[in-house]
C-alpha cells in the first residue's frame, strides 16, 4: 500500500470513528449524566465504543478492500489473560480491600434495579464486546498502519493515544454541551472545568495506550487486548457502583497503573531494540 493512500485510510478511520461514536458518547454522558440513569449512561458508553470497531470494519473493507488478518487474532497464553484479571483486580478491587482491612469500606447496599443490571452486565461480558470494539480499531486497525520499524513504537502508540484522548473528550464535553443546547445559566462557568478533565482524559489516554499497545504487540492478539480493555472498565465500573473508600486507598490503584506503565515502558524499550520491519504493507501478522 502506499504511504499516501494508507495515511488517507487513516484519516478515513478516524473521520469516522468520531463521527459515528460522539453522538452516543455525548449524548449518553449529557443527557444520562445523573446518577439514576447509569443504565442508559452505560448502554450509550458501550455502543460508542463499538463504532469505532464499526468504523475500522467500513474502512477496511469498503475503502481499503482488504480483510483483517493483520488485526491479530491469535489467542494468546493464558498466563497473559490471568496476569490482566490480575491487574484489573488489583486496579479496582486493591483500594476497597486495602479499606476493608482499615475498616473504611462503604459498601452501597441500596443498589437500584438498573446498577444491578450494569454489574451484572460488565463482570458477564458485555464489556469485553464494548472492550474489543475499541481495541478492534485503537490497536488492531491503527497500529499496523502507523507502526513498519520497532524503533517507533513508543512515538507511535503516544500519537495514538493522543488521539484516543480527544475521542474521549466527548464524556467530558456531553454535560457541557447539554447546557448549551438547552440554555441552562452558567454553561461559561463550566467551560475551563470541561477543559482540565479533557487534557485528564488526554494524559490518562496517552499512558494507557502504552500499556494496551505493549499488550498487543507482544502477543498479537486482539483477543488479549479486548480481554484487559474489558475486565478495566468493567471492574472498574462495578467496584464503583458497589462501594467507596477514602481518597487516600485510591493510592493503591495509582500504583497499580504506574507499576502497569513502567512494565510496558521498559518491555518497548526491548522491542525497539530488536533490528527489522514488523510488517510491510498490509501483511498478515505473524508471531
Amino acid at each position: 500500500m502506499q504511504r499516501g493512500l494508507s495515511k488517507q485510510h487513516i484519516y478515513t478511520f478516524l473521520l469516522l470513528a468520531f463521527a459515528l461514536s460522539w453522538p452516543f458518547l455525548i449524548y449518553g454522558f449529557g443527557w444520562y449524566g445523573a446518577e439514576e440513569a447509569v443504565l442508559n449512561r452505560y448502554l450509550f458508553a458501550c455502543l460508542g465504543m463499538l463504532m469505532v470497531a464499526v468504523s475500522a470494519f467500513i474502512t477496511r473493507a469498503f475503502f481499503e478492500r482488504q480483510g483483517f488478518g493483520d488485526v491479530g487474532w491469535n489467542l494468546g497464553h493464558t498466563s497473559w489473560y490471568l496476569a490482566g484479571l490480575l491487574l484489573c483486580i488489583s486496579l479496582w478491587l486493591g483500594p476497597p480491600i486495602f479499606a476493608l482491612v482499615f475498616g473504611k469500606l462503604s459498601w452501597h447496599q441500596s443498589l437500584s434495579r438498573d446498577e444491578i443490571t450494569v454489574i451484572i452486565l460488565s463482570l458477564a461480558g458485555f464489556s469485553l464486546l464494548a472492550g474489543f470494539g475499541e481495541e478492534f480499531g485503537w490497536r488492531g486497525y491503527l497500529i499496523p498502519r502507523m507502526l513498519t520499524e520497532r524503533k517507533h513504537s513508543r512515538e507511535v502508540l503516544v500519537l495514538i493515544g493522543l488521539v484516543w484522548g480527544v475521542w474521549h473528550c466527548a464524556v467530558n464535553i456531553g454535560p457541557l454541551f447539554k447546557m448549551i443546547v438547552e440554555g441552562e445559566a452558567g454553561w461559561v462557568s463550566s467551560l475551563m472545568p470541561t477543559l482540565f478533565h479533557c487534557l485528564q482524559s488526554i494524559a490518562v489516554s496517552v499512558a494507557l495506550s502504552l500499556i494496551f499497545g505493549a499488550v498487543w504487540l507482544k502477543g498479537r492478539s486482539i483477543l488479549l487486548s479486548s480481554f484487559l480493555h474489558g475486565y478495566w472498565i468493567g471492574l472498574r465500573d462495578s467496584a464503583s457502583l458497589l462501594f467507596s473508600s477514602p481518597a487516600i486507598f485510591r493510592v493503591v490503584t495509582l500504583v497499580a497503573i504506574l507499576i502497569a506503565w513502567f512494565i510496558a515502558y521498559r518491555w518497548l524499550e526491548k522491542f525497539e531494540s530488536q533490528k527489522g520491519l514488523l510488517w510491510a504493507g498490509n501483511q498478515e501478522l505473524k508471531k
